[in-house]
């Protein structure tokens, strides 16, 4: 688990420098060889999950370190147990993993996106939401879980433009789009709004709707159900077709993740109107209260439903994308020039400012200051 996760408070080059420390300063009084064990996880760990993360540095530190050991155990004429270590080492430098998705049914993989929406949503205070703490200087602190759930967005949302862009064959991407609608198909009969809205944000990025040839390549009954699926995510009418899939979800008893984006830009809006209590008065904002009450009461009304039916056993499925909320988002020029050089004739018709705002600006504010 703490290799899975150690990158929430840690950074990689840290944890490697500080094993590599601790055991410098115990060797050789003692022999603490637990360090190495558990080095050895960590690597193995990378080398099936997401090993791309790792730095030269960093691999270059793992096999001089490892390396370092075996010499020591060869001047005390004694077998090597780090040989297995080396070998696993080795391969962080030759192999390169990735997730292929188009193996995976889309059912698993938006069963699983949903199930761990589903338990970060519940993490979330009512306090976390109170004077937009989510968009304040300290929000980290103030709502560490909403701060989590919109980097996950970002992440996911990356994470498709990056699978998109990897692929230097437009079939190729045309199969990566197409998986990509029918997991999105699957998180609406799911009813998980918030990822669905992540993967199609995705799909109308800048980088993404401008590769002609790919999208040449795309059915006409896909894009017919990403032409039907994006519609439910349109702003006009305040939200009007989402909220009618809300509703029949709640009146089905079907369960449900909301946008939370929808909430948290009707919590920003009433920010505006002034604080709760007026400075230097008694007088309390009545109209402000009773509308946050309202908010906040339909956004928990997700708990009231919770099963969603389907549980995918995948393990692989399970780590890969537990790992995306530890995931920065690629850099918006690399992804510009990397889909500049896919189709050559892909046109930059739009200000920079405009990309990041449909890529980002998804929450009522910069969602990318929640990292």
């Amino acid at each position: 688990g703490f290799c899975l996760q150690h990158k929430a408070f840690i950074y990689p080059e840290i944890l490697i420098n500080k094993i590599i420390s601790c055991f410098d300063y115990y060797y050789p009084k003692e022999k603490p060889f637990g360090l190495i064990e558990f080095l050895y996880k960590y690597i193995n760990l990378h080398n099936n999950y997401y090993l791309g993360e790792l730095s030269e540095n960093i691999i270059t530190k793992i096999n001089n370190f490892l390396k370092k050991i075996k010499n020591i155990e060869e001047e005390e004429n004694k077998d090597s147990f780090v040989d297995i270590f080396l070998k696993d080492a080795e391969i962080i430098s030759s192999n390169k993993y990735y997730f292929d998705i188009l193996k995976y049914k889309s059912k698993d993989i938006s069963s699983e996106l949903t199930r761990i929406k589903y338990n970060l949503f519940c993490k979330i205070e009512v306090k976390e939401f109170l004077k937009g703490g989510f968009n304040s200087k300290d929000k980290l602190i103030k709502s560490p879980n909403i701060c989590q759930i919109i980097s996950r967005f970002n992440n996911l949302s990356s994470w498709v433009i990056e699978e998109i862009l990897s692929y230097d064959q437009a079939k190729m991407r045309a199969k990566i789009i197409k998986k990509f609608i029918h997991i999105c198909s699957a998180l609406k009969k799911l009813g998980n709004f918030d990822d669905l809205f992540a993967i199609l944000s995705s799909l109308t990025n800048f980088n993404i709707k401008n590769l002609g040839r790919t999208w040449k390549k795309i059915s006409k009954k896909d894009m017919d159900i990403l032409h039907s699926l994006s519609k439910i995510l349109r702003f006009e009418n305040n939200w009007k077709k989402l909220r009618n899939e809300i509703d029949k979800r709640k009146n089905e008893k079907l369960f449900y993740l909301p946008y939370l984006g929808f909430y948290t830009k009707r919590i920003l809006f009433l920010e505006e109107i002034g604080p709760y209590v007026k400075s230097g008065s008694s007088l309390i904002n009545v109209e402000k209260i009773c509308e946050t009450y309202k908010i906040l009461k339909e956004f928990y009304e997700f708990k009231n439903i919770k099963n969603f039916g389907y549980s995918c056993q995948n393990q692989i499925i399970k780590d890969e994308l537990l790992i995306l909320q530890y995931l920065e988002p690629s850099d918006e020029n690399k992804l510009i020039e990397i889909a500049k050089q896919l189709e050559p004739k892909f046109i930059l018709s739009k200000k920079k400012s405009e990309t990041k705002k449909n890529f980002f600006v998804l929450y009522g504010f910069d969602s990318r200051l929640a990292h």
